[in-house]
């Protein structure tokens, strides 16, 4: 994999984070939970925008990281021997940062699609424990 591919897949990653949190803006609390503790229970919270952006903009500054890591290597030789697997190791790691974000984001999806067919088929779909709202 190259860098130009590398470049394009991950800002497409971040952008794409970037965006569902915003079609999903007015359907987040004001508050987000950003913690658990050992009992799976919230017991920390982070205000909208740091919730919707702080993924995306902590995995971008870490992939211009790895962007710089090279450049800066005394030994850069030997970086661009393994430049695939480096390649390919940054498109992981930015895919592992950003999962959770797509895993909410999706379960938003779902539970508002989920909403609509059941306004569609007259039936009321059951809150699941701790969840408050579709």
């Amino acid at each position: 994999m190259t860098t130009r591919t590398t470049t394009i897949l991950v800002l497409l990653m971040i952008a794409g984070a970037a965006i569902a949190g915003l079609l999903l803006w007015n359907q987040l609390p004001d508050q987000m939970a950003s913690h658990w503790n050992v009992n799976d229970e919230v017991d920390g919270y982070m205000s909208k925008p740091w919730g919707v952006f702080m993924m995306p903009l902590v995995t971008l500054g870490m992939f211009v990281l790895f962007l710089v890591i090279p450049n800066i290597d005394p030994l850069k030789a030997n970086i661009a021997q393994f430049r695939e697997a480096f390649n390919l190791f940054i498109v992981l790691i930015v895919a592992f940062m950003l999962y959770p974000c797509a895993d909410a984001r999706l379960e938003s999806w779902q539970h508002q699609f989920q909403d609509q067919q059941a306004r569609v088929l007259g039936v009321v779909r059951p809150v699941p424990q701790g969840r408050s709202g579709g």
